[in-house]
């Protein structure tokens, strides 16, 4: 029987009658470890920076709590991490919506240069969706999010005004 949520290497060695072995190494590891990947994070302090521990943490406890061999006990403290994990997934999704809106999008490449009076009112909409998320998930932003929404503002605002001219 090989014991898991501990921390050991297994090396299993099988043999055939004409004596051609394979081994196999099974490292196994506490499901502390999972946990401690995201000990860090919680729904306000999350980013797009931790978007691959948070996605990869969470596939590790799904797959171990889904295992035939996990334990009543194993998945008890597996699923703590599955329900962290998904609810960091969640949040990442919501700021990668808010910054994403269709109006927003419509409007990306719209500068005083080339700004149409068709523009207006997904320029007004993607200003205030970009406030939105400012306001709401500005502590989710890594500095490059926050410097290109705070760029893409300063555009769109630059733009409204000669949109409401036209």
């Amino acid at each position: 029987t090989i014991t898991g949520n501990t921390t050991k290497t297994y090396t299993l060695v099988a043999e055939d009658k004409a004596g051609n072995k394979t081994t196999y190494t099974l490292k196994m590891k506490p499901i502390s470890e999972l946990s401690n990947a995201l000990s860090t994070l919680d729904e306000d302090s999350v980013t797009s920076d931790n978007e691959t521990i948070v996605t990869s943490t969470l596939k590790k406890a799904e797959d171990a709590n889904a295992s035939t061999s996990a334990t009543t006990a194993e998945k008890n403290l597996l699923n703590p991490i599955i329900t962290k994990a998904s609810t960091l997934k969640i949040r990442l999704a919501k700021v990668k919506a808010a910054l994403s809106t269709d109006s927003i999008e419509a409007v990306k490449n719209v500068t005083t240069l080339n700004v149409t009076k068709e523009d207006l009112k997904n320029l007004k909409q993607a200003k205030l969706d970009l406030s939105n998320a400012l306001a709401t998930y500005e502590d989710n932003l890594t500095t490059e999010e926050l410097q290109q929404l705070q760029a893409d503002l300063q555009r769109i605002e630059l733009a409204l005004p000669k949109a409401q001219k036209l």
